[in-house]
């Protein structure tokens, strides 16, 4: 539990990071790029996100249970240079698919090009390697090197909307920095060997295309929302809708950010067949912890949308106030689908149900994103509503097809209370908006009170039902 705690502060600490990055440059670019231009770097970034998918197939998710579940340092080398023998074949295709569309598809070819390094980063990215090892400090070490660089370069050199192509070379740019500078540790531990691309297509390539299905349908449904917004809308309102996307994403990441700590954790308990009891009890600590923080997000961020966007973006985002206010539920149907995925369908091997689950929600968001966005002329609106609502069948038929091997129902009702304490601190916050005071402190006072009201209600909850998660909590910092 010792490693398991460390790696979720290491994460945790990054995903924080994550979250105050987005409070200095969103700001700071909805004023000096302004929606359109935003709105071009949302579809080009949409667009190289599909090569990306392809580059790297399945291998961070498959590449992270392989390697937790190696027996011994032989095992570990042999198989990591065997997956990342197949993960250079599917860059290199990729990258140059890549940028032979970048050239010939009329759109922004500037701008596309600058985008590869996206994609052509995947020839070097190897985190899952470090992940499946549960050695989290390294790679949290190097993004919170990358990311306060890129902050820097972002506030020195992008000034206008013209500068659309700096911010966009800086965003790709470092992300191909992050993976070179990974493996300079990398190369440390001495780990590459001469493998047969034979072996490695019949050892791996099956179960790596198996565990992709899910995640390319995953991804892909939310990048859609973006490319079906510049085919089908405008660039204002993919700029208002990558807006909206990026303030959930932030509360999002934090809570999301865990998952692959819990992966790696969850597919080396599976190695002991006597951990039964232990996956249970991790499972429903997780799936309490969660919802407790999400409905916290939910509520809070869709009571504080009104004041928050005229203050974090400035004039001409008023469209982003009713966005974040229906894209907030996403945080607990997205949050609760990720807890699944990372600690039951992965590490117990069950992708394909996931698959189907997926698929579903793929189809019926593609389904209504053309029908709101092209025929109700909804724009980001039309895309927000989609995607709440394929997320939220996803999230159902996920519960449903878990709950037959580790019984959840009884710990997510337990999560009711929350839905209750959320909505009180929602009408709280409410009756505080209406105040004449400046936005500012208006701001720091609905977060502060609703905040301590939503908090107060939950230890009382824990404290009176003697919560299994409020005793670990509690215990945990009596160890400390």
């Amino acid at each position: 539990m010792g490693k398991l705690k460390k790696n979720l502060t290491y994460q945790t600490f990054y995903q924080i990071l994550i979250t105050i990055t987005p409070l200095i440059t969103s700001p700071y670019l909805s004023r000096k790029l302004g929606a359109e231009s935003l709105g071009i770097y949302s579809y080009t970034q949409s667009i190289v996100s599909y090569f990306v998918l392809f580059a790297m197939l399945g291998f961070i998710n498959y590449g992270t249970r392989t390697i937790a579940m190696c027996k011994d340092e032989e095992e570990r080398i042999c198989k990591f240079n065997q997956i990342y023998k197949l993960q250079i074949i599917c860059s290199i295709i990729s990258t140059l698919i890549y940028i032979l569309l970048s050239i010939f598809y009329n759109y922004n070819t500037t701008y596309m090009l600058l985008q590869s390094f996206w994609v052509i980063s995947c020839l070097f990215d190897v985190t899952w390697y470090f992940f499946g090892k549960e050695e989290y400090k390294t790679t949290v070490i190097r993004n919170i090197i990358i990311k306060l660089l890129s902050i820097c370069a972002i506030l020195i050199f992008v000034h206008k909307p013209s500068d659309i192509g700096i911010y966009i070379f800086i965003m790709s740019f470092s992300t191909f920095t992050s993976q070179i500078f990974l493996w300079i540790i990398l190369k440390k531990q001495n780990i590459i060997r001469k493998t047969n691309i034979k072996e490695a297509i019949k050892n791996h390539i099956k179960p790596v295309i198996v565990l992709f299905i899910p995640y390319l349908a995953m991804s892909v449904y939310h990048i859609m929302d973006k490319t079906m917004l510049g085919v089908l809308s405008d660039s204002n309102q993919n700029g208002y809708y990558y807006n909206s996307d990026k303030v959930v994403s932030i509360p999002l990441g934090i809570i999301t950010g865990t998952g692959t700590v819990m992966l790696s954790k969850m597919s080396a308990l599976q190695k002991d067949v006597n951990s039964k009891n232990k996956i249970q009890k991790l499972m429903n600590l997780s799936i309490e912890g969660f919802m407790c923080i999400c409905f916290a997000f939910c509520f809070g961020l869709a009571a504080i949308s009104k004041d928050f966007v005229p203050f974090f973006f400035g004039e001409g985002y008023d469209e982003c106030i009713l966005l974040i206010s229906v894209f907030s539920s996403v945080i607990i149907f997205k949050a609760l689908s990720n807890l699944l995925v990372s600690q039951f369908f992965i590490p117990f091997k069950k992708e394909n149900k996931q698959t189907i689950c997926v698929f579903l929600g793929a189809i019926i968001n593609l389904i209504l994103n053309y029908i709101l966005i092209k025929e109700f002329k909804l724009g980001a609106l039309g895309a927000t509503i989609g995607t709440l609502i394929a997320e939220f069948i996803v999230m159902i038929a996920e519960i449903i097809v878990v709950n037959k091997h580790i019984k959840i129902i009884k710990t997510l009702l337990r999560t009711i209370p929350f839905i209750l304490f959320g909505f009180f601190m929602f009408i709280v916050i409410y009756f505080l908006s209406l105040l004449e005071l400046n936005i500012f402190l208006k701001l720091i006072m609905e977060i502060t009170i609703g905040g301590l009201i939503y908090s107060l209600l939950c230890l009382l909850y824990f404290r009176i039902t003697k919560n299994e998660l409020f005793l670990v909590l509690k215990n945990s910092f009596k160890k400390n």
